[in-house]
């Protein structure tokens, strides 16, 4: 039974520690006690815990890369490269890689607005 605390435990969910006492008394996600009253979760629950989350949920894991034009070409392909080592070195599995080629500085991005659609929805 491995033993993490909270802060490694609140990194791995992509959440604050602040977050993660809230969790706690709320139910949402109970810490376990040590004998002087101190937080800390094992990988089992965090396991389940992520397991439950994903099977109540259809959420989908998405890489998201831009650049402004089409002579940045090679360095979206690095992006979306550093993107995909970054998930799997967190243990995210990605069901979609959305590349774009277009301005920051206008919303004229078919494949992001897509991609925000389908948030919304």
């Amino acid at each position: 039974m491995t033993i993490l605390k909270p802060k490694d435990v609140a990194d791995r969910l992509g959440i604050t520690t602040r977050a993660l006492q809230t969790w706690d008394r709320k139910g949402i996600f109970k810490a376990k006690r040590s004998p002087t009253n101190r937080r800390f979760y094992t990988e089992d629950q965090i396991n389940q815990y992520l397991s439950q989350n994903s099977l109540s949920s259809n959420k989908k894991q998405v890489a998201y890369a831009r650049v402004s034009i089409y002579g940045q070409k090679d360095d979206l392909k690095d992006q979306l490269s550093y993107i995909r080592q970054y998930a799997n070195a967190q243990g995210i599995v990605l069901d979609e890689e959305i590349s774009d080629i277009g301005s920051g500085l206008n919303y004229k991005r078919q494949k992001w607005n897509n991609l925000l659609d389908e948030v919304m929805n």
